[in-house]
């Protein structure tokens, strides 16, 4: 048998099936916040660097604008492309991207894609900057000579 203690009003039956009524309460609400964070994502994003270039997405291309190439699309900024091998057909296929981009499709609508010589995208060194849309050959500064990219608003 369970004791109630001083103080405490009620039966043990009526404050357990009122704890589990908040618990059943909480759990609902938990998985309809879930359901609905679930609905609204909607299909997978496209994946970084899987070699194919994507809406909002940066691509760089070993050869100039125009021409069959191979290229590496980024979904994030990276800081350092001594390890990154270009993907899909045509000339540069698996070639490093570090020190070997000549050409930027920037696929996404609003942020500007940002080409640099140094890692990590520093502020100090030279750039390129691909407006959203465009689809252009990069400046002479970072051609053959880009290090990281970057997303910038």
């Amino acid at each position: 048998m369970i004791s109630k203690s001083a103080g405490h009003a009620g039966s043990w039956t009526t404050d357990w099936k009122g704890r589990a009524m908040r618990v059943r309460s909480v759990l609902a609400g938990m998985l309809g916040a879930l359901a609905l964070v679930v609905g609204v994502a909607g299909p997978a994003a496209a994946a970084n660097k899987d070699g194919v270039c994507e809406a909002s997405e940066f691509c760089l291309f070993y050869q100039y604008a125009g021409q069959v190439s191979s290229f590496l699309d980024f979904r994030y900024n990276d800081p350092d492309h001594r390890n990154d091998r270009f993907k899909g057909p045509g000339a540069g296929y698996n070639a490093t991207v570090a020190d070997n981009v000549r050409s930027a499709w920037n696929r996404h609508s609003s942020a500007y894609g940002l080409i640099n010589e140094l890692l990590n995208c520093s502020p100090s060194g030279a750039f390129d900057v691909i407006v959203p849309g465009e689809l252009a050959n990069v400046n002479e500064a970072v051609r053959d000579n880009n290090w990281s990219n970057c997303w910038t608003t």
